[in-house]
């Protein structure tokens, strides 16, 4: 019943029956059902979206398997533990689970199992953008031989695929490679897969109806983080059709997901990695904010960005702090800033990272003011050349005579000079003439927490 009602989408009733199963095979002294009934339970957590709790079931159920050496269903908890990190964000911690997975299925002759982990290195390698290594992945899942479960592995492989031709340049066959991938994993009744297909085809066709199919399919089976990435894709999407209004309700669905399954996690570490991975909702909710109107008008939603990038900073410092799982954070707002954080001799530069641009706000007791900034890639690369030319001290390079030394020195600390101006012109120009002689607070974001803003 458990496994009937997680075909249907139909998690909670799927965990119940699950962890009632689980709790009467306990009393029985049999191992094997009681270690199909835990995975049972950890399964329904995936499909409520319960990443913790799906992780603490699939490491319990291990030592079971281990116990009655069944290494083809200990195999399937790797896998899955690797499924659930990459969701997460957890690229290495999930690479080290497929691996256990893969050695595993290896050593068992596993065939069928070794294509489904195949298919999830490929995912891995398209999330960090490893496009030649998932092809590869992708094509060795594709080359085994069918099973049983051949039809499902085939629209999941062909859905990779698809993508990694994509990002190689090799389009033409994309469209088509993934039309087959949703015949499939219809015919076989795969609605989570069916929903990650349609918001793949949508994103690279720019369909806002097909990624819309993808919301409502996950949304239907209960897979809120597969909703929110959806919500996000379909944000971005009616962003660049310049339907501002809309993107920012999509975001403002999609942002409440990902916060709550960030509270789930206890792993102050799992945060961190998950945060980071749905940042790029955060992103593009300030970069809506901060447009105009399709008609070239100002909106004034400066104040909203603001609120938003605070949200994002919050959640990021509860995380580095170690705050409780269940912590989300309040933001304050500007009035508490200005009488709690500020006085008449204290201003506030706030920073948040882009991969376009990038976005300041200045704050004093009587000012608010947003003023832009490059890229992330662009201030990156200014921050390593500082970092560099400072620290070019510290380097000891084997062989090195004193006058070469002296002259790396002399050029390192030219370009200290140039680069040093240049981030105070792109990081403070814009406001440094309200900044005058008053302490300054600055809120920094990414790589720019390796800037001596006090220098």
């Amino acid at each position: 019943m458990a496994a009937a009602h997680l075909v249907l989408g139909q998690c909670s009733d799927s965990l119940h029956e699950a962890e009632e199963a689980l709790a009467m095979r306990r009393t029985q002294g049999d191992l094997q059902r009681e270690a199909f009934s835990q995975l049972a339970v950890a399964k329904a957590h995936v499909c409520a979206g319960q990443a913790q709790a799906a992780l603490d079931g699939y490491r319990a159920v291990i030592p079971l398997w281990r116990s009655l050496h069944d290494a083809r269903n200990e195999a399937v908890a790797w896998n899955d533990i690797g499924i659930v990190l990459t969701s997460l964000g957890a690229f290495d911690e999930a690479r080290a689970a497929h691996a256990s997975a893969l050695r595993l299925r290896e050593a068992s002759a596993d065939d069928a199992g070794r294509a489904e982990t195949l298919v999830n290195t490929g995912l891995l390698h398209l999330l960090t953008h490893d496009y030649s290594g998932a092809l590869a992945d992708y094509e060795k899942a594709l080359a085994i031989p069918p099973s049983r479960e051949y039809q499902r592995r085939l629209g999941y492989a062909l859905e990779g695929k698809a993508e990694a031709l994509f990002h190689l340049g090799r389009r033409t066959e994309v469209n088509a490679l993934l039309r087959r991938s949703v015949e499939i994993l219809q015919e076989v009744g795969d609605r989570f897969g069916e929903a990650f297909t349609w918001r793949m085809l949508g994103e690279y066709e720019s369909s806002t109806a097909d990624v819309d199919r993808a919301v409502a399919l996950a949304e239907a089976v209960g897979d809120r983080p597969s909703e929110a990435v959806s919500l996000t894709t379909l944000a971005r999407l009616l962003y660049r059709a310049r339907d501002l209004d809309a993107a920012r309700r999509n975001l403002e669905r999609a942002l409440p997901i990902i916060e709550s399954t960030r509270a789930d996690l206890s792993n102050p570490q799992l945060r961190v990695s998950f945060l980071s991975a749905r940042r790029d909702a955060y992103e593009l909710l300030v970069e809506v904010l901060t447009q105009p109107s399709a008609r070239g008008e100002r909106r004034d939603m400066d104040l909203e960005a603001f609120t938003a990038s605070e949200r994002t900073h919050a959640r990021a410092l509860l995380d580095e702090i170690g705050a409780g799982p269940g912590s989300v954070g309040e933001v304050a707002g500007l009035g508490a800033i200005r009488s709690e954080a500020l006085d008449s001799h204290t201003t506030l530069v706030e920073y948040f990272l882009g991969e376009e641009r990038s976005w300041g706000w200045f704050v004093s007791q009587d000012a608010f003011e947003r003023f832009d900034l490059p890229g992330r890639r662009v201030l990156e690369t200014l921050i390593r050349r500082f970092r560099s030319s400072l620290t070019a001290r510290d380097i000891r390079n084997p062989g090195e005579s004193p006058d070469s030394r002296a002259m790396r020195l002399r050029n390192a600390d030219a370009e200290m000079a140039r680069t040093s101006l240049e981030l105070s012109r792109v990081l403070l120009g814009p406001v440094a003439d309200r900044i005058g002689s008053n302490r300054l607070l600055v809120v920094d974001d990414g790589s720019l927490r390796l800037v001596p803003f006090a220098e």
